[in-house]
């Protein structure tokens, strides 16, 4: 593992590893669903949910897997 480093990331001081950051939205499920509504009523609750808990803790994550994901559209 690289060792992190500590950047700013809204406001907030956090420990990162840059190798696994860069990679998130590539490999993240919620990046390629079609329920990623973000501003929008029928936005996926999971993700809201996931949202919240990194922006009180100041965390990133990456779904690897998910009951409700939804394929996105290859023009989207």
């Amino acid at each position: 593992m690289e060792t992190p480093i500590q950047v700013n990331r809204y406001g907030t001081i956090v420990w990162e590893t840059t190798e696994m950051d860069s990679i998130r939205k590539e490999h993240c499920m919620c990046h390629h669903c079609a329920k990623m509504k973000p501003g929008q009523e029928d936005h996926c609750k999971i993700a809201a949910a996931f949202y919240e808990i990194c922006k009180a803790h100041g965390t990133a994550f990456i779904l690897t897997r998910c009951c409700d994901w939804e394929q996105r559209g290859l023009n989207e």
